[in-house]
């Protein structure tokens, strides 16, 4: 939670009043949602829970954030404390490669710090570590409404430690949260006063500063009018009271109807049991009886069923029926052998119906005096052929007639057949058969008839026919199968009434016991209505009290409502005094930034003036500027890309208000103008309080970023630089100099020559341009074609150049000459195309090093000779902290209780400053010698 609200809510707790205590409680519950506070309250009291509890203020006093101390004295809270290192791994954008890999360690310089890195490469993430591990909390994830733990979430377990230049580790504290400025501040405060944005009616100022959580906060407040408690009020029990009593006298209604129900199922129930002129109070003991007699009676009937089983009806053959079939079957056989024979007549004459019809096609539309298929005479033919293809058309057309009444001859013969094997298997089916009769070779031989094979129909029509000749068997089978089928219809008979009484018990069972269950819902009922009265009746003897409670309820709602309204001026005053307690005594500072940064613009954009003026209506300050004497407001009168100028003025002006002992930019640079940036730099290096501080600085403009670096070379003042970049889904860090003497170092270390003197090149020309420019020196010569460019200017030659620098030095040109007229500053260059030509220049690191040497010498010389006081002055001022360091690192040296690796760090520390030193020292005497002699 935000600092400012926990300050805020620790001193409007003091009262412990029950009412303040609910009013706090629901502010610090609503602060993260949509709702307000009079609907939290709604809410609340909707969900039945308490609102006049002490436990409010016990969970205020209890919540752990409002105990801690903040002003740590581990904190940064003085100026020389600076970040040393920072260990982070697990963190945003930074993951463990392996199990083993504890992360990344930064080594900061306890100056400036220059991060370079591409969008994505991880300086937010970066950044925010830094602000993780000094205020314990992340402005970023509160704007966004999410969970710390959520927002910072990796892989593996977290690690994340900070440490002091002293070797200490750095405990989180409030106090350094005005130590980090990111590009999304300045961006919010350059909108917020827009109405084309959601932030119009917010806070401005309070949002650049930090207390944007606090305005949130303060917003889910609403007018005291507006906190409407007369609706929540609760009245007399009195109705209450009245329903309850109704509802008894409707429950015992109620429950007489379920008795009366009860009594009409028992008297279904002896209507059931046939004994309705029985007393009620004998249906209990009939059910009972009647249940318990059940099992036994179903089984009493099962076995008799059992005894009188269904039997099968015997097969009587009708021999009278069976000899019709036979002559029908027999006259059917001959009729389909009669079509077979005419259909094989014709069966020939079939395949030229086509030709026939083509034929009597083409005869009938053309006159012809031969025949169209043979050619002969008509004379000479024995038919004519038209008269013949219609003839046979005819004679082929009764083939379809015939061809039907051959189907359904076939049809005819397949039912007799399938008519004799339903016979047969009725037969075998049959409880009563005879051997002497039909022999089972015979069922079977009918069984397997095929309707298809006229050898197998006659075969079954002789044995059918020999059976038939059997006819005293026939008629002995027949009589005894009469006996058995009687005795089985009088089998049925029996069955179907013990069939008839099962169905009869077994539906008074169920009639019966829908009785009961009916019987058993009223019972349950009536207990549900007795329970009702029996809690109307506790509910009535309690409406008195309830009534009391009431009373001190709506008591508690008018106090609430009074001191809402004390709460709500209080938040808005404590707020109006948190934010001035801020911005006292920046007006000055913010115009000197303001202007610094603007350095360059027009006086019309210059400031004059910068005033915080609270506005009683919107509860708000609003930001006035005098601009050549005139009053406006500034987010009216200036731009997008001023205004993001004045929120950074205003950062500026609180860090040294605050005298902060270490300043985070993340990627401010690249939300100001570019225009912009060579001031900012200017700021940052030659501002008296920026440069004691600690700067950590972050940008993704390749341009800055070596800008900056050279500048800080230029004014021979210490920094680190490095490069960020994200590979395999981790952040990782890499020390990066880009000053052109860190290029030129560098490039000899890997035996680079020319890279080396190509940038002694452009440094020289740099600062030649540099300085032929801020003389405004002139020269003289030629229009040519070569150097026309454009018609309102000509190129000047490099050799024009120098020749107007050397006369501008009034003889002290040894420096130039070296760097000038040097054969291998020039001639090795012009080669760099040519590199394997046999008469190039061999260029071999261990002979020609000390002569690149001198030409790097002699441009530094050159630098500090176009502006030796300058020069002079940076070195008096840098050579002090230098030797402060070195005495420093000998006390660590000297003392026992370091460890050797501290030792051994410093120890190369204390080499390298002293290198320092004495290159600054000659650097001195050079100018004092040679310059001001």
């Amino acid at each position: 939670m935000d600092v400012h609200i926990v300050d805020f809510i620790k001193a409007s707790a003091a009262f412990e009043s029950r009412e303040r205590g609910l009013l706090l409680w629901l502010l610090i519950n609503c602060r993260n949602g949509p709702k307000k506070i009079n609907q939290m309250l709604q809410q609340r009291i909707t969900k039945k829970e308490p609102i006049m509890s002490e436990r409010y203020n016990h969970w205020l006093r209890s919540y752990k954030r409002f105990e801690e101390d903040r002003l740590d004295l581990k904190a940064f809270k003085k100026e020389e404390a600076k970040i040393s290192t920072l260990q982070v791994n697990n963190f945003r954008g930074f993951n463990a490669l392996s199990s083993e890999d504890k992360g990344a360690l930064v080594q900061f310089h306890k100056e400036i710090n220059i991060f370079f890195a591409p969008n994505g490469g991880g300086k937010t993430s970066l950044c925010e570590a830094i602000e993780y591990a000094c205020t314990g909390t992340i402005k970023e994830a509160e704007r966004r409404k999410t969970s710390l733990a959520k927002y910072i979430k990796r892989n593996g377990k977290l690690i994340l430690e900070a440490n002091a230049d002293n070797g200490e580790k750095i405990n989180s504290s409030s106090e350094n949260l005005f130590c980090f400025i990111d590009r999304n501040r300045l961006q919010e405060f350059s909108l917020l006063g827009s109405n084309d944005t959601r932030f119009a009616q917010k806070d401005v100022l309070a949002s650049l500063v930090g207390l944007e959580q606090l305005d949130d906060f303060f917003d889910k407040l609403v007018q005291p009018q507006s906190f409407d408690v007369l609706k929540l009020k609760k009245n007399s029990n009195i109705s209450k009271k009245n329903d309850l009593k109704r509802d008894v006298e409707f429950s015992k209604t109620r429950h007489k109807e379920y008795q009366n129900k009860i009594g009409s199922e028992i008297l279904n129930i002896l209507n059931i049991m046939k004994s309705a002129g029985l007393p009620v109070r004998y249906a209990s003991s009939l059910t009972r009886n009647f249940l318990d007699r059940f099992d036994e009676r179903c089984a009493f009937y099962k076995e008799k069923k059992e005894i009188y089983s269904k039997g099968k009806l015997s097969y009587i053959i009708d021999d009278i029926a069976i000899n019709r079939f036979i002559a029908h079957l027999k006259k059917v056989l001959l009729f389909s052998k009669k079509i077979n024979e005419q259909y094989l007549a014709l069966r020939d004459e079939v395949d030229y119906l086509e030709l026939y019809k083509m034929a009597e096609s083409v005869l009938e539309k053309n006159d012809f005096n031969e025949c169209p298929l043979c050619r002969t005479e008509l004379s000479e033919v024995y038919v004519n052929p038209l008269v013949n293809a219609k003839n046979c058309i005819k004679r082929l057309k009764s083939i379809a007639s015939l061809q039907k009444r051959k189907a359904k001859v076939s049809s005819n013969i397949s039912k007799c057949v399938n008519s004799i094997k339903q016979q047969v298997e009725l037969y075998k089916h049959s409880p009563l058969q005879d051997e002497s009769i039909v022999s089972h070779e015979s069922l079977i031989s009918l069984a397997i008839t095929d309707e298809l094979d006229t050898e197998s129909i006659d075969k079954a029509i002789l044995i059918i026919e020999e059976v038939c000749c059997l006819s005293s068997k026939i008629i002995k089978h027949n009589e005894r199968c009469s006996v058995h089928n009687k005795a089985v219809w009088e089998s049925d008979k029996v069955l179907k009434r013990i069939e008839s009484n099962m169905v009869e018990i077994k539906a008074r069972k169920e009639e019966i016991s829908e009785c009961m269950d009916n019987i058993r819902g009223f019972k349950r009922a009536m207990l549900i209505e007795s329970k009702a009265i029996k809690e109307n009746y506790r509910q009535i003897s309690l409406v008195t009290q309830q009534a009391e409670c009431d009373a001190e309820y709506n008591a508690f709602l008018d106090n609430l409502k009074i001191d809402y309204t004390n709460l709500y001026f209080e938040a808005y005053k404590f707020k109006k005094e948190r934010e001035q307690s801020i911005i006292s005594g920046l007006n000055e500072d913010v115009v000197y930034y303001y202007n610094k940064i603007n350095f360059h613009e027009d006086d019309s954009e210059l400031i004059q003036a910068v005033n915080f003026n609270y506005d009683d209506t919107m509860k708000q300050y609003r930001i006035e500027i005098t601009i050549q004497s005139i009053v406006h407001d500034a987010f009216v009168c200036l731009s997008e890309g001023h205004l993001k100028v004045l929120g950074l003025s205003i950062l500026l002006s609180l860090a040294k208000k605050k005298k902060l002992s270490f300043i985070v930019f993340d990627d401010v640079v690249n939300a100001i103008d570019t225009e912009h940036r060579s001031n900012i730099v200017n700021t940052f290096i030659n501002d008296p309080y920026i440069k004691k501080a600690q700067l950590i600085v972050t940008t993704h403009d390749r341009f800055f970023w070596e800008m900056f670096s050279n500048r800080c070379r230029q004014d021979k003042l210490d920094f680190k630089s490095f490069v960020l970049g994200c590979d395999k889904g981790s952040v990782f860090i890499l020390d990066k100099k880009v000053s052109f003497e860190d290029k030129i170092a560098e490039s000899l270390k890997y035996y680079d020559v020319r890279q080396a003197l190509i940038y002694c090149r452009i440094w020289f020309e740099s600062l030649a341009a540099k300085h032929c420019v801020d003389l405004s020196l002139g020269i003289t010569g030629n229009f040519s074609s070569r150097n026309f460019q454009d018609p309102n200017y000509i190129k000047i030659s490099l050799e024009s150049m120098y020749d107007a620098l050397i006369k501008s030095l009034n003889g002290r040109d040894l420096q130039v000459n070296i760097i000038k007229r040097n054969l291998l500053n020039w001639s090795v260059q012009n080669q760099e195309h040519h590199a394997f030509n046999e008469n190039s220049y061999n260029i071999v690191h261990s002979k020609t090093s000390h002569e690149i040497k001198m030409i790097y010498d002699a441009i530094i010389r050159f630098e500090t000779q176009l502006n030796p006081s300058l020069k002079l002055l940076k070195i008096n001022e840098r050579l002090p902290e230098i030797e402060r360091q070195i005495t420093r690192c000998e006390e660590l040296l000297s003392n026992e209780k370091v460890p050797d690796v501290i030792k051994g760090l410093n120890e190369m520390k204390k080499l390298d400053l002293m290198a320092k030193a004495n290159e600054l020292k000659d650097l001195r005497d050079f100018i004092i010698g040679e310059i001001f002699c």
